[in-house]
């Protein structure tokens, strides 16, 4: 056909009319042949992006505004149910009733009595305390002192016509525990013997032994010559 203007006209109007016509016409015969056209093809519809839900967090706002609710408006937990008491129950528990206290009662200590005077002498341990056999035990109140002791006087060394006065026979008490003042009774204790004297306290370090009654002479003796001193606490009568 050449390639001139009139030729490319033409060959457009062949394919405007004779190929549909010609596609149109073997269509039909196949058909007619039962040869089945070919489906076409269906897209399948594509879906429509969804926007994502904004995630949503809590602000320090968001904070404020419940802790600013009141607390009638918020949601209380459930109170607790309180039964009431069974009386039943109740009435059948005793009550004790309070008892009271009984007075509380101080027995007597059980102190051992030794003689001391004339021909008696009594052993003491390295710390002063008596350690020998006692002639007798006597219930005296009040003491308090485990170590305490008691003397029967065999002579009338410390008997006098004025308060105080110790007769032949008294029993007085002493108690290891007890504060020694000056001019206090006392048992004093030497490496030598034993007296129930008034002690005076001398210069130098000195104490006196002083006896009540004046045909008994006193004794001035260095505190290195004495093992013990014990106080006077009481003294025990008998009826």
């Amino acid at each position: 056909l050449g390639d001139t203007p009139e030729a490319k006209k033409r060959l457009m109007d062949l394919e405007r009319t004779y190929w549909p016509k010609q596609r149109e016409l073997e269509a039909k015969s196949e058909a007619e042949a039962g040869v089945p056209a070919p489906a076409a093809a269906v897209a399948a519809p594509t879906p429509e992006p969804q926007e994502p839900e904004p995630e949503v967090k809590a602000s320090a706002r968001d904070s404020a505004v419940e802790d600013a609710i009141p607390l009638d408006e918020k949601e209380a937990p459930p109170e607790p149910r309180v039964s009431a008491p069974s009386r039943l129950t109740d009435a059948a528990i005793p009550v004790p009733e309070e008892t009271p206290e009984e007075p509380s009662v101080h027995l007597p200590d059980s102190i051992p009595v030794f003689r001391l005077g004339r021909d008696y002498r009594i052993e003491f341990s390295a710390d002063g305390l008596p350690i020998g056999f006692p002639v007798d035990y006597i219930q005296v109140p009040n003491v308090g002192d485990p170590d305490s002791f008691a003397c029967e006087l065999l002579d009338n060394s410390m008997r006098q016509d004025q308060t105080p006065s110790f007769e032949d026979g008294n029993i007085v008490v002493f108690s290891p525990l007890a504060e020694l003042s000056n001019r206090d009774f006392a048992l004093v204790i030497t490496n030598r013997d034993e007296k129930f004297r008034q002690i005076i306290y001398e210069p130098g370090g000195k104490v006196r032994l002083h006896p009540l009654n004046e045909k008994y002479g006193e004794e001035v003796l260095d505190r290195r010559q004495i093992k013990a001193i014990w106080r006077m606490v009481g003294r025990y009568e008998r009826f």
